[in-house]
């Protein structure tokens, strides 16, 4: 992302145009809990493949991205409003939760990265 509230006076890399913002504080920042993903019904990103509708994955965090395209959104989640929980743009896919903590679900969106990876590479 771009900018960050966390600290203004450092630029990100801007790989994604946007602005890293807080959580509200309305519930206990940070977030560190199991919440449940809402995937968009149609253009789901490949690297959701076969996760079902609404899977759960583990948080820990105090913010979210906030891209200045909506359309580069994955994955939200309810958090004392919609927080950000994915990604894409491009070959770029980034994650606000932690896979590798995620049980099943974050298996298999490993496992589906790296048969993307394998798909997209050219032998030489």
């Amino acid at each position: 992302f771009t900018d960050s509230e966390e600290d203004p006076h450092d630029a990100g890399l801007g790989v994604i145009a946007g602005s890293i913002r807080w959580i509200t504080d309305r519930l206990p920042r940070p977030q560190m809990q199991w919440n449940q993903l809402d995937l968009p019904a149609d253009g789901r990103d490949p690297m959701f493949h076969g996760l079902g509708d609404h899977p759960w994955v583990y948080f820990v965090h105090s913010l979210h991205g906030v891209p200045a395209d909506p359309a580069v959104v994955a994955a939200t989640c309810e958090y004392g409003g919609t927080v950000n929980a994915a990604f894409r743009q491009g070959n770029v896919f980034a994650t606000q939760f932690h896979p590798e903590k995620s049980g099943p679900a974050g298996l298999a969106l490993l496992r589906n990265f790296v048969q993307l990876v394998q798909q997209s590479v050219v032998p030489a």
